[in-house]
């Protein structure tokens, strides 16, 4: 690992992290867009929402089972010194969040993703994130300064929190797609991103913005639209100038994520 990258871990570690988000296309020019790091995809998994893993390409956890990607998953990121890291960041989020699912890698081979999954073992519900390596080498070759993928961290975490608090369907408001739910990760992802921005007033990570409005999709039919581009930055970028200038706790960000998708 160069010392460029084991500074700028170190820098995520601190959480020293804000997006430029929601800029329009008009104002990138094409060498400055980033391709999309992967196609639509669901990023989370809930063993009573089967409906939604039609489209998902993932193994749902039935009763007392661990799902598959939990059941597999690695610890490690292959790295220690990666690893030490990566730990300070996620424990700093799992605080702000306050919810701490299990972590970890799994082989995502030609589909690259991260998820959030929520599984019954012997009638408690549990819950993990995991990463899949491919997923977690693109988004670090993307930008080695891990901004991204905390900012991606923090997405997986809303869900989680979401989860916990039993608000999924509440948040999906008997919409056909999953954009709510996801809008509202966006939205968070970005609240926590700004919030560090408080910490750290000088920073700029261009690099996550992009890539947040780079993850949409124009699928309005798949169970699985995550959001068109426009509507994922301008969601990531109302929750980042909410952290940054109003500096609410999580808690009320939550709910102005909640109250924000409600129309969406």
């Amino acid at each position: 690992m160069s010392i460029d990258r084991r500074i700028i871990l170190q820098g995520l570690c601190c959480c020293s992290a804000c997006a430029i988000l929601g800029l329009p296309a008009s104002a990138r020019s094409q060498q400055e867009k980033v391709a999309r790091l992967s196609q639509i995809k669901g990023c989370f998994v809930e063993d009573n929402n089967a409906d939604l893993l039609l489209g998902a390409n993932f193994s749902a956890g039935k009763h007392s089972h661990l799902p598959s990607e939990v059941k597999t998953m690695m610890r490690s990121t292959g790295d220690e010194e990666v690893d030490q890291l990566f730990d300070a960041a996620l424990a700093r989020l799992a605080e702000t969040f306050d919810v701490w699912p299990k972590v970890g890698f799994y082989d995502d081979g030609d589909e690259p993703n991260a998820m959030a999954m929520r599984y019954a073992v012997a009638g408690t519900h549990e819950f993990a994130v995991v990463f899949g390596r491919n997923y977690f080498k693109s988004l670090m070759d993307y930008d080695p300064s891990g901004i991204t993928l905390l900012q991606t961290a923090a997405h997986e975490f809303a869900h989680v929190w979401v989860y916990k608090e039993g608000l999924f369907q509440k948040i999906r408001g008997g919409q056909p797609t999953v954009k709510r739910i996801e809008l509202h990760a966006d939205f968070m992802s970005g609240y926590y991103l700004g919030f560090r921005k408080i910490e750290h007033p000088d920073e700029s990570f261009l690099l996550a913005g992009y890539r947040r409005e780079d993850s949409g999709d124009m699928q309005v039919d798949n169970v699985n639209h995550h959001g068109t581009p426009e509507e994922r930055a301008d969601a990531a970028n109302a929750g980042f100038e909410l952290g940054a200038k109003k500096r609410p706790t999580p808690r009320q960000a939550l709910e102005a994520a909640t109250a924000y998708v409600s129309n969406k």
